[in-house]
């Protein structure tokens, strides 16, 4: 079964948010750079790319349960 981190989860939630990379990496006082990092890795277990990855992947996770 596919698992997200909980950092992974609270990335997603906050694209679901329409929040940009930016805020994010803001809010949970990280680099802008790391949050790429965690999305990078969810884009790689969600296997999707492209421009609407961020939102294909948050739609994803929203339909298969994994943000709880």
């Amino acid at each position: 079964m596919l698992k997200l981190s909980s950092r992974e989860k609270e990335v997603l939630r906050m694209i679901g948010e329409h929040k940009t990379s930016k805020y994010i990496a803001q809010h949970l006082n990280l680099s802008p750079r790391t949050i790429q990092f965690y999305l990078d890795q969810v884009y790689g277990k969600l296997k999707v790319k492209g421009a609407r990855a961020r939102y294909q992947a948050y739609e994803i996770a929203v339909e298969n349960n994994l943000l709880d």
